[in-house]
């Protein structure tokens, strides 16, 4: 997850219910977004379509 974090192709948010402690990783804000037929991923470099 590290390698993914320094790419920016995840990156760390908090957890809903206030405890500081708890991160979560997660898609860039942007990068979801239907597609033609599925979810698509933009990287901006690359584009993965889900299922």
């Amino acid at each position: 997850m590290q390698v993914l974090r320094a790419a920016g192709a995840v990156v760390m948010v908090a957890g809903t219910d206030g405890d500081r402690r708890k991160l979560f990783h997660a898609l860039p804000p942007g990068c979801l977004r239907d597609g033609a037929n599925s979810k698509e991923i933009d990287y901006g470099v690359c584009v993965l379509r889900l299922g």
